[in-house]
């Protein structure tokens, strides 16, 4: 736990990690809660609010505080972007402890595996967090700039079908869901830690790995759509790497289970694929 704290506390007390979740509440603000399917056109949320239109915040209820704040993640440049800016902070501090030698000392007071171990927790909750907070960012900005949902006298059962647990337990999901999306988008960051230092190389390798998988099982997805492959088409969800997000939604058991094992199965993956680079080292310490 002292190690885990250790690097959590590297990673935290940067001006990097600030940055990665500043950069995050920025791409949340390219997203588009509302789509007029008339005129077939979506407005992002700075398209909204350099309008400074009333009559168009009056239009919809996808304008207010809450629906803005639930779109941060529903696709667009944010989740594209984020196997890159979530591992930022804890790139930059496994760099440099790499490059400074520090890592032979901190091996033999905890020991390999411990080591491994800790490093690789706290990539994970770094990047999770990371996420976590920019969405919460977003929320808080979002609540002075939209309106309150109850300025559009939605009906109780139109509330409780937009928030079935209600509005509180709709944001904790959201939040939660970040987290675990920016947890998992940081695994591959990780691993690549181990086979150089260089940043860039390790940063951008997520970025297409993310990009290839998303877009491959899309073109799946429609392929089997459209050629009426039934099972195919509702088997394979479960394994884009956006279903992360809808964890916490879905009430599909094989849906859950699925996504579930996915989830764990890379990080398993990422661990292991980790400390077996480390043991063919030479210098374990480097």
């Amino acid at each position: 736990m002292k190690n885990i704290i250790y690097h959590l506390k590297l990673c935290f007390l940067t001006p990097v990690f600030l940055g990665s979740a500043t950069a995050i509440v920025l791409l949340c603000f390219t997203c588009c809660p509302y789509t007029d399917y008339d005129i077939n056109r979506s407005y992002s949320v700075l398209e909204v609010i350099f309008s400074e239109s009333e009559k168009l915040l009056e239009s919809s209820y996808r304008f207010s505080s809450i629906c803005v704040f639930g779109s941060a993640l529903d696709g667009g440049y944010t989740t594209t972007f984020i196997p890159t800016i979530a591992p930022l902070s804890f790139v930059a501090s496994f760099c440099a402890c790499k490059k400074s030698k520090f890592t032979r000392f901190e091996i033999s007071r905890t020991g390999y595996f411990k080591n491994y171990f800790s490093r690789f927790i706290s990539a994970i909750l770094t990047g999770g967090i990371c996420v976590m907070l920019g969405i919460l960012l977003f929320g808080i900005s979002v609540g002075f700039l939209f309106p309150d949902i109850t300025a559009y006298n939605l009906s109780p059962d139109e509330m409780t079908r937009l928030f079935p647990d209600g509005e509180s337990i709709y944001i904790i999901k959201k939040l939660i869901s970040a987290f675990l999306f920016g947890a998992f988008a940081s695994a591959p960051s990780f691993i690549l830690c181990a086979l150089c230092s260089n940043a860039y190389l390790i940063l951008c390798v997520p970025f297409l790995l993310f990009y290839v998988w998303n877009t491959a099982i899309t073109k799946i997805s429609l392929y089997a759509f459209e050629n009426g492959i039934n099972t195919l088409s509702s088997a394979i969800p479960p394994f884009s790497p956006t279903a992360v997000l809808q964890l916490l939604y879905s009430k599909e058991l094989y849906f859950i289970i699925a996504t579930s094992s996915v989830i764990l199965l890379f990080f398993v993956l990422s661990f292991i694929g980790y400390v077996l680079k480390k043991k063919t080292e030479i210098d374990r310490g480097e």
